[in-house]
């Protein structure tokens, strides 16, 4: 969507961005994974470092890139509905 706002000036004439690209042999792709989305700042400690994700995060940046992250399941099952 954002590529299609950006590129309809540009592009005023073609119909659609995504198929001349295409057309081009240009393949445009994106996945948003949960964590792209979280917000990870921590405004109160007591309140923020109860949240897992946000430990994980902690702990990756402690020890260097432990990639703690990376084996988490998000959103957890357990607040699915």
């Amino acid at each position: 969507e954002m590529l299609i706002s950006l590129c309809q000036d540009c592009f005023a004439k073609q119909r659609s961005i995504l198929n001349h690209l295409e057309y081009e042999g240009i393949s445009v792709s994106h996945v948003q994974e949960p964590l792209d989305e979280y917000d990870f700042r921590v405004r109160n400690f007591a309140v923020d470092l109860k949240d897992g994700v946000c430990l994980a995060k902690m702990m990756d940046i402690v020890t260097n890139g432990c990639n703690i992250l990376s084996s988490l399941r998000l959103p957890a099952d357990s607040r699915k509905h």
